[in-house]
């Protein structure tokens, strides 16, 4: 059910990961799942839930394994749409009562921005579909004003509505007799990527650095760091011990964070680099520009 992204580390196809080959439904943020359960009731689509929570996954999985058409994804959504699918490979999004961060303050943890519209038409097919509903004004007035050109706004289709008002807070604020106000896209023309695609598909297993000298390596790696618009590398600690030592660094692209650990084994005149927290570590462009930083500069090295 749980679809490994960061094992298959390039862009997927989601056709590829069901038996039948149907249109291609994407939830961002599915909570306790009650819309992607309903939505499959009715429609016989290819279902994924994407979501953030640990919490809200592992639920789902436990209690809905055995539902042979949906596929969860373990991602934040912005991340998502601009990083994990291929273009034209998703038929409908759907956002239900999504975190509104209401505050003016807060307007930047918003996701639904002009760029998240753009990375939608991206993934899109033509055609294809964005439901979104919501129960603040103030998100209601910010989608109005950051949906782009690429779509058509309509009538949102009535059962859409329905089964969003069946799930955890709509009902809620059904209760709380609370004003719904809903949003239905068509994508009318697709866009041009013009954002870096952040996953390379390599692997890494190894760094073996030739001609080593320690005092000068520590020297050399406190001077990597590095900041742009969508980029941050910052060398944070060096744990040392006899003949071993650790390598900190954070990694933020975009909006994945990464604390990375490198374990460094010292030899005679040689060190293998490994990485100590591999299996929560994404083999990003950020990645790598790190091994690049830790070898280039010692002039040799393997990988």
């Amino acid at each position: 059910m749980l679809i490994d992204w960061k094992k298959i580390g390039k862009r997927i196809d989601p056709s590829d990961f069901f038996k039948e080959k149907k249109k291609i439904v994407i939830e961002i943020g599915f909570g306790k799942g009650d819309f992607l359960l309903n939505y499959s009731k009715i429609f016989d689509d290819n279902l994924i839930g994407i979501e953030i929570s640990n919490y809200s996954i592992n639920n789902f999985i436990n209690k809905y394994k055995f539902v042979e058409n949906i596929r969860i994804i373990h991602s934040e959504a912005f991340f998502a749409l601009g990083h994990l699918f291929k273009e034209n490979t998703v038929d409908k999004i759907f956002i239900i009562f999504p975190d509104p961060w209401s505050k003016k303050k807060q307007e930047k943890k918003r996701f639904l921005k002009k760029e998240f519209f753009d990375r939608a038409s991206f993934v899109l097919k033509n055609e294809g579909e964005i439901f979104i509903i919501t129960d603040e004004k103030t998100l209601s007035k910010y989608i109005e004003e950051n949906v782009t050109k690429n779509f058509l706004k309509k009538e949102p289709p009535e059962i859409y509505i329905e089964l969003s008002k069946n799930t955890k807070y709509g009902k809620k604020w059904l209760n709380l007799k609370k004003d719904f106000f809903p949003f239905y896209f068509i994508k009318k023309e697709g866009i041009k990527k013009y954002w870096e695609d952040i996953l390379t598909g390599k692997k890494f297993d190894h760094l073996l650095l030739k001609n080593f000298d320690f005092h000068s390596f520590k020297e050399m790696v406190k001077k990597i760091n590095k900041k742009d618009k969508d980029k941050f590398i910052n060398f944070k600690k060096i744990y040392e011990a006899k003949d071993e030592f650790i390598l900190e660094f954070i990694l933020k692209e975009e909006t994945i964070l990464q604390n990375i650990f490198f374990k460094g084994k010292i030899l005679k005149n040689k060190c293998i680099l490994k990485i100590l927290n591999k299996e929560d570590v994404i083999f990003t462009r950020g990645f790598f520009e790190i091994l690049e930083n830790l070898s280039l500069n010692l002039k040799t090295y393997e990988i």
